[in-house]
């Protein structure tokens, strides 16, 4: 085991509520940093901060940070939009009590108020649907995520982007 390593946790917690989570690689950001090869469209993203797992060998466990300023759940909502888009709604939900005013064919307008919520952060994710990445040799196509307030042992808690991977391509043998 190096120092680059996070293990899992053995036991299944007592508050887990990612029900969706198959394996303890997907309770909190585990597995190892730094070992993950990017195959698609260039420039490649900086991919030395997120851990990977590999629960079974035709599948990966892929842990994101997200570098968000917004806060914990307790005042945010953390959504999944589009293709790696993640928007942080307001908790609970306010809806704009202002009109917005614009300028529409020479004369000033406005819409009604509650044109949308309030933010506190959007951002994109560095992988997307269907996006192919190496780990050890072998070739993993990126599916769909979950993004998740969790910590990884050692580090503060923070907003996670938890993918998973399937196998498309082994390694050849010698």
């Amino acid at each position: 085991m190096t120092a680059a390593t996070i293990e899992p946790h053995r036991f299944r917690p007592r508050l887990w509520r990612d029900r969706d989570a198959w394996s303890e690689h997907e309770v909190r950001p585990c597995g190892v940093r730094g070992e993950l090869g990017w195959l698609g469209v260039p420039p490649a993203p900086d991919l030395s901060d997120c851990l990977v797992a590999r629960p079974r060998p035709h599948l990966l466990a892929i842990w994101e940070p997200i570098l968000t300023k917004a806060p914990g759940p307790h005042l945010a909502q953390a959504w999944c939009c589009y293709i790696n888009t993640v928007i942080f709604y307001h908790r609970p939900y306010i809806v704009r009590p202002w009109r917005r005013i614009y300028e529409s064919h020479g004369r000033l307008t406005h819409c009604s108020p509650g044109g949308g919520f309030e933010e506190w952060d959007q951002l994109e994710t560095r992988f997307r649907w269907d996006e192919c990445v190496s780990f050890k040799g072998d070739v993993f196509q990126v599916s769909g995520g979950r993004v998740l307030w969790a910590n990884a042992p050692g580090e503060p808690r923070r907003w996670w982007m938890r993918r998973g991977a399937r196998r498309i391509r082994q390694e050849r043998a010698a």
